[in-house]
């Protein structure tokens, strides 16, 4: 994250406009890493306040729209609703947060050990996902970048095309609800003044760190398992911002490669009738408190 976070330093006090709503910089950044320009907004937890139930939230929102309120609770999409378990492992230590961490490693390791037992069990292993999560991590950043990256020379040139996001590539690498999650934040993205280009360089490491398994109800009225994988993927990303208009580059730099870490989920469907693989259903922020090691 640290090198698409610098290529947007020197553009922090530009706007970019978009449509009739103006974003900054910050915001355009978060629409391109994780699909979403803001979080969800969390109500006051003063004593004694209540919130309306379900029952009576039609008549509670249609109250707010005579008074000209917004009926929304939320701003933007959170991508962690396609995530079951947005867990990632504390460093373990001698304090009270290490030993809490580490009770929370010896419970999950049971859930580990059964979603292990129905991967095998269906013929899958943890070597194989890691060829194929690597494959859809480039794709995914592939597909996200306006402008397609090639290397000739060591030089990097820029194919000149629209700024679209790849939606057959989008689609084929991620699940239906991340897609559409990316697919609403590349609609605003494409009026924005700003294109980007991403490549990377040398091995890319993954590592498993969480299995978790939970049965989904299909809209074919079918019960299915679903599996998902939280995998710390460690790189040398390259992030460049250009002017749409002059193709100059705007920000970053193309040719220095800097590491990248990144936690991200994949899921895959113990279904024989499913075809589809292993896909990319979203990706974890880790909390400053709680970094991996």
């Amino acid at each position: 994250m640290s090198v698409i976070r610098q290529s947007f330093a020197g553009l922090t006090q530009r706007r970019i406009g978009v449509g009739l709503v103006g974003i900054n910089t910050r915001e355009f950044f978060d629409l391109v890493v994780t699909g979403t320009t803001c979080s969800p907004l969390k109500p006051n937890s003063r004593p004694g306040q209540k919130f309306p139930s379900v029952s009576n939230l039609s008549s509670h929102a249609f109250n707010r729209q005579r008074r000209g309120v917004s009926t929304s609770t939320m701003r933007g999409t959170p991508v962690m609703l396609n995530v079951f378990d947005p867990w990632l492992p504390a460093p373990v230590s001698l304090s009270e947060k290490g030993r809490k961490a580490l009770v929370q490693r010896a419970k999950r390791a049971l859930t580990y050990a059964y979603s292990l037992y129905l991967l095998r069990k269906n013929s899958l292993s943890v070597k194989q996902f890691k060829t194929d999560a690597e494959t859809l991590y480039i794709t995914l950043n592939t597909a996200q970048a306006a402008y397609v990256p090639i290397f000739k020379s060591h030089k990097l040139k820029l194919i000149n095309c629209l700024f679209s996001a790849d939606k057959q590539l989008l689609e084929r690498a991620t699940s239906i609800s991340y897609a559409n999650i990316l697919n609403a934040s590349f609609k605003k993205l494409k009026r924005s003044d700003f294109i980007a280009a991403w490549s990377y360089s040398g091995p890319i490491i993954i590592n498993v760190i969480n299995l978790v398994a939970a049965n989904v109800q299909s809209a074919k009225d079918k019960e299915t398992v679903v599996i998902q994988i939280t995998a710390k993927i460690v790189s040398n990303q390259s992030y460049a911002v250009y002017n749409a208009h002059t193709k100059k580059l705007a920000g970053g730099d193309p040719e220095n490669f800097t590491p990248v870490v990144e936690y991200v989920v994949f899921e895959r469907k113990l279904d024989d009738e499913d075809k589809s693989g292993w896909r990319i259903a979203g990706k974890i922020e880790p909390k400053n408190e709680n970094t991996p090691p």
